[in-house]
């Protein structure tokens, strides 16, 4: 099993439900006897969105359900600090993130979930693996897809690092969560990794290059890694996109990112990245996912609430980003109304790209193997 690094973040860990305690790292505080099962609200608000026969007639149908796991449930995380907005924020490593950890934040974070199980038909893992012993979950976020995969992989152990301890407590002895920053501290394991996953992840690195040199030298020889995330790109099929306020909000996301040395446009050049670090067998798939409900088939209409949702639940969120790119106020505020009310337009027929690629080390490259993990910057780029 993996040992864990940086000492001064160790305490009493393992899982507090089964009195599994022989595990040494960062504590997880434990959820309130009668915390609902995330799948079980995740499920209840897909239900929900299943039995609305009179959706389309009613845009704001759609984030009616959305919260149900509502505020109440946070899981909170004890280095977290409030920012002058109100929002809570990672204490650990400050300023290495640009997004809360609240509640409100922990929501979206769950209905992002919920769109990659639709997405991808149910798996956890486009990547052929079998079997793994060893999987390592980085941005693990509320934990719920590192909890998911100890569940259909009993004989694994799973661990989840985030620089939030926001996860409730696994249900399983095999999963368990650390306080980490993946890119810039060291990755000291004693066991070789099998699967790395990776999900969302855009606003998290500096140079993600440097996040797949580790993962290369941390897999076993033959292991994958695979990455889920959103292309910050917007189409349409009525040519109504253009022009339109959640264009230009996309755009100043990108820009107010660059700004704080994250290059949000970066996942288009992941295949590059992968075959620069010696990942083979590199797979790709593209899908275009509803801004809102308003396609008729059932899986497209319930990826298009699921993304409508957590796009609305982010527009407070990413107002730190935006103001880098320049923006005052009052020119977030107007602009953040009207992106709402273009997302609850179902004559919107908006689409976002959803991305997932995977690769393998090869079987020849031994665990511990690979190159450096310093790239150059390209002249002008954070």
């Amino acid at each position: 099993m993996p040992d864990r690094p940086h000492a001064s973040q160790t305490l009493q860990g393992g899982n507090s439900q089964t009195g599994d305690t022989n595990w040494s790292g960062t504590h997880i505080p434990t959820a309130p006897a009668n915390f609902p099962s995330q799948y079980e609200v995740l499920s209840q608000a897909s239900a929900s969105l299943t039995d609305a026969s009179n959706l389309e007639a009613d845009p704001k149908l759609y984030v009616a359900s959305f919260g149900e796991r509502e505020r109440g449930w946070t899981i909170p995380d004890m280095y977290s600090t409030v920012d002058e907005n109100g929002r809570t924020y990672q204490g650990f490593m400050p300023g290495e993130y640009s997004l809360p950890n609240d509640g409100e934040e922990q929501d979206r974070q769950d209905f992002q979930h919920a769109l990659y199980n639709i997405i991808l038909d149910g798996k956890l893992a486009s990547a052929p693996i079998r079997s793994p012993k060893h999987i390592l979950d980085i941005g693990t976020g509320t934990g719920i897809w590192a909890i998911d995969a100890a569940e259909l992989w009993p004989s694994a152990q799973v661990i989840g690092t985030d620089l939030s301890l926001i996860q409730a407590a696994p249900r399983t002895s095999n999963c368990h969560f650390f306080l980490e920053n993946s890119e810039t501290q060291d990755w000291v394991y004693s066991s070789p990794f099998d699967y790395i996953h990776l999900r969302s992840v855009g606003p998290c690195f500096t140079d993600i290059r440097t996040v797949f040199q580790k993962a290369y030298n941390h897999l076993a020889p033959g292991g994958w890694i695979e990455l889920q995330d959103g292309a910050w790109e917007l189409y349409s099929l009525n040519n109504t996109s253009r022009g339109s306020a959640f264009e230009r909000w996309l755009a100043l996301i990108k820009v107010g990112s660059l700004n704080q040395g994250r290059d949000m446009t970066k996942i288009r050049s992941h295949r590059d990245y992968l075959k620069q670090v010696g990942f083979v067998n590199i797979g790709e798939k593209e899908t275009p996912v509803p801004t809102s409900p308003w396609a008729k088939d059932r899986k497209s209409k319930k990826m298009g609430y699921f993304l409508g949702s957590s796009m609305l639940s982010a527009l407070e969120p990413y107002r730190k980003t935006i103001g880098s790119a320049g923006l005052s106020p009052e020119e977030i505020d107007e602009l953040a109304a009207a992106v709402k009310q273009e997302l609850l337009d179902l004559r919107n027929h908006w689409f976002m790209p959803a991305c997932v690629i995977y690769a393998q080390k090869p079987f020849n490259q031994e665990y511990g193997s690979g190159g450096q993990t310093h790239f150059k910057q390209e002249p002008g780029k954070p």
